[in-house]
């Protein structure tokens, strides 16, 4: 799954590259009268066949470093700059690498066609003013494409496009998986650590929070130290993936329990609680735009994640959702019984659910 998702991401980044790269050709030379010159290389003539072949090549090239950097950047910069900063950094540290990489590309050229390298000859015919549009056409690009992918995680991925589009500027019913997670002992812990330390707890929290995407959660919202997670029910059921991705979270703050331990004397655990159901999506807000659900299925998860320190459970989903699940051999779903939620005339079926051959078990 996760190399799934990383090959994803390649193809994507080789992609855009490439069409800004045909972009770029077609802005530069289309509708050019006479003989058309590379802006890297004055002496190289370019035909149809040259332009697509090296239009490609760039972008091929520049997608690819793009995608190597941005690992190499991690999320390790992103939890510790501000946007504007790391936006910044990312930008200049991509518009460098696109240099030196048509340096060389350039370099190999002109020895090529010249058998020996003279450096200033070189360099005359690298710095023209038609690589320099090149150049610029490339810092702004990158620019904005970093500025869109950091707005595209502020929101929420793929909520950029969804209100861009106007998705759901009318409300829209929808079937969705929701888990609500909250730090347990949440009220002791803040009291222990004050508040400075506490958020910082939560900081770390949130970042290795990280490992659900791996399996196709959306985080929606935090509020406080607590987070709502989504699915779609094709996603969330898929390979249990609406439960797999609670326990990659808790096995994560366990994997880090060295960090946690000297840093804030404890480890965090986290509860949940999960409901399956039909729910409005609408975009709301004039000054502040955001995309928000509305249901009773929300109110449900919520109320069944706050049933967890009443029956010492890790982990509830309410009868809705165990008759979903199609496959679990892996987890102990066992009956806590018909409960009487908060706000809720009639009594739900909750389950704890448990993993079969956890070490915490």
């Amino acid at each position: 799954m996760k190399k799934k998702i990383h090959w994803i991401k390649l193809l994507i980044d080789i992609a855009v590259w490439v069409v800004a790269a045909w972009l770029f050709i077609f802005i530069r030379f289309v509708g050019h009268q006479g003989e058309l010159y590379a802006p890297w290389d004055p002496s190289l003539v370019l035909n149809g066949r040259v332009l697509s072949q090296t239009s490609s090549a760039l972008g091929l090239f520049v997608g690819v470093t793009y995608y190597l950097a941005e690992k190499l950047f991690g999320r390790t910069f992103a939890s510790k700059m501000s946007y504007g900063k790391l936006i910044t950094l990312k930008s200049l540290t991509f518009f460098s690498v696109y240099v030196i990489g048509i340096s060389i590309i350039n370099a190999r050229v002109y020895i090529s066609a010249h058998y020996e390298f003279q450096f200033y000859d070189w360099l005359n015919r690298f710095f023209t003013p038609r690589l320099i549009v090149l150049l610029a056409y490339l810092l702004v690009l990158t620019v904005m494409i970093n500025f869109i992918k950091q707005m595209n995680l502020k929101i929420g991925p793929g909520n950029l496009a969804k209100l861009m589009t106007g998705k759901y500027h009318k409300p829209t019913r929808s079937e969705k998986i929701f888990m609500f997670l909250d730090l347990k002992s949440s009220t002791t812990i803040a009291e222990k650590l004050g508040d400075i330390k506490h958020s910082r707890l939560l900081q770390d929290c949130f970042y290795d929070l990280s490992i659900v995407t791996e399996y196709k959660a959306e985080i929606y919202q935090y509020v406080g130290d607590e987070v709502v997670l989504i699915w779609s029910p094709k996603t969330g059921i898929l390979d249990n993936n609406c439960l797999r991705a609670y326990f990659a979270f808790s096995d994560k703050l366990l994997s880090r329990e060295s960090y946690y331990t000297s840093n804030y004397g404890l480890v965090p655990f986290f509860k949940a609680g999960m409901n399956i159901g039909n729910i409005t999506i609408a975009e709301v807000g004039i000054i502040k735009r955001e995309i928000a659900y509305h249901g009773d299925t929300i109110n449900t998860a919520a109320r069944i994640q706050g049933m967890c320190n009443e029956y010492d459970a890790e982990l509830l989903i309410s009868g809705a959702l165990r008759d979903r699940l199609i496959n679990y051999d892996e987890y102990k779903i066992s009956l806590i019984g018909d409960i009487p939620l908060k706000g809720k005339n009639i009594a739900s079926k909750i389950f704890d659910v448990k993993e079969k051959y956890s070490q915490k078990n």
